[in-house]
């Protein structure tokens, strides 16, 4: 299969990779103490990573501490490594992103769209790039998730049923389970002058682990058109196949038939980060370890069995779809200025969270 024999190579790089990426403790800027590596960010980063100064990775660091629960914190290194490799460029890539919208003139919110697998850290990402930004940049930035557009507890009852036979549709996650109009009516609201908008947000531990939307009460407000927008999702890049390309009357046809109605979404992001798995292993092992951190904290998260049979249903999606996204970003992406499609960075990451590969796409 594509992925394994993917995830065999990169995780064979993972071994004979060169040491990493560090940030020296003294005077300076990042470009300068930067080691050549595997992991080394694309060369149209270096002006931003130049221009960011040495202390910026204490604020990484002391932020990151902060975001992780107490029992999931890594080691200082790790925490150190983490800081300096992986989100301290990615930092500077955000950055980047939000000088070549304002140089081109555009109007509006920088959309980023973040494609990353369940357990990979999307939110640790997001919640400490908001921070960096408003403390060191005062730039104001809204988190989304797609997770937040899941169809209500009832109406994915409704999807179950009509799908009877369906798997893959019998709980949230695949294409199909997101409520669309919702979605880019929000999308749409955030992009304008002088809407005060309400963003949903989705209740993972209601009903037993399987959620539902959050009341109106617990939403978030936002009362002006944020510069930045970084809306996160596990799917979020993933192209329909051609018909030809899966079995017919498969459950995962009828996923794919409904894939072709985020096309619209896709084409909102002004650029895109990608994050990759040396193993899909690692979905089934992180979700366990969230799931028994909520049922810890008597939150109602899913048993081992029940996390399997969840993540099983999201597999037959990561086996057809992310081959095609790995390998090109997403296919509807938007058209720049220029004429050519918005920026796509896709990184690489291990078990601890840490970047193996970093690709232009």
């Amino acid at each position: 299969m594509l992925l394994a024999a993917s995830a065999v190579v990169l995780m064979i790089s993972v071994a004979i990779r060169s040491r990493s990426v560090i940030l020296s403790r003294r005077g300076g800027n990042f470009s300068s103490v930067l080691r050549m590596s595997s992991t080394r960010f694309p060369a149209f980063l270096d002006d931003e990573m130049k221009a960011t100064p040495s202390s910026m990775l204490d604020s990484v660091k002391d932020k990151l501490v902060k975001l992780y629960p107490v029992d999931v914190t890594p080691s200082a290194e790790i925490v150190h490594r983490q800081a300096g490799d992986y989100y301290l460029p990615v930092y500077c890539y955000f950055k980047y992103l939000l000088q070549k919208k304002k140089k081109s003139g555009g109007r509006g919110p920088l959309f980023v769209g973040i494609s990353a697998p369940q357990g990979s850290g999307k939110t640790t990402l997001t919640d400490l790039m908001q921070a960096l930004l408003s403390e060191h940049d005062q730039v104001d930035a809204t988190i989304m998730s797609l997770d937040d557009f899941y169809l209500t507890a009832d109406d994915q009852a409704a999807l179950r049923t009509k799908h009877a036979d369906n798997k893959l549709l019998e709980l949230r996650g695949n294409a199909g389970s997101h409520d669309m109009p919702l979605m880019m009516n929000t999308l749409k609201d955030l992009g304008e002058d002088g809407n005060k908008v309400s963003v949903p947000r989705y209740d993972k531990s209601i009903n037993n682990g399987r959620g539902d939307r959050a009341p109106k009460g617990q939403w978030v407000q936002v009362d002006e058109a944020p510069v930045i927008v970084l809306f996160e999702g596990w799917m979020l890049g993933f192209d329909a196949l051609p018909s030809t390309e899966v079995e017919e009357g498969s459950n995962i046809a009828t996923v794919n038939q409904y894939l072709s109605g985020y096309d619209s979404l896709h084409a909102v992001f002004d650029g895109w980060l990608i994050i990759g798995l040396t193993s899909m292993d690692l979905v089934y092992k992180w979700r366990e370890h969230a799931e028994k951190a909520m049922r810890a904290r008597g939150k109602g998260g899913m048993t081992e069995e029940e996390v399997k049979d969840f993540v099983d249903r999201y597999m037959p999606a990561y086996e057809h779809y992310l081959p095609g996204l790995y390998k090109a970003g997403p296919g509807g992406r938007k058209k720049s200025t220029d004429g050519n499609s918005v920026d796509a960075l896709i990184v690489t990451i291990d078990e601890n969270r840490m970047p193996v590969s970093v690709k232009a796409l």
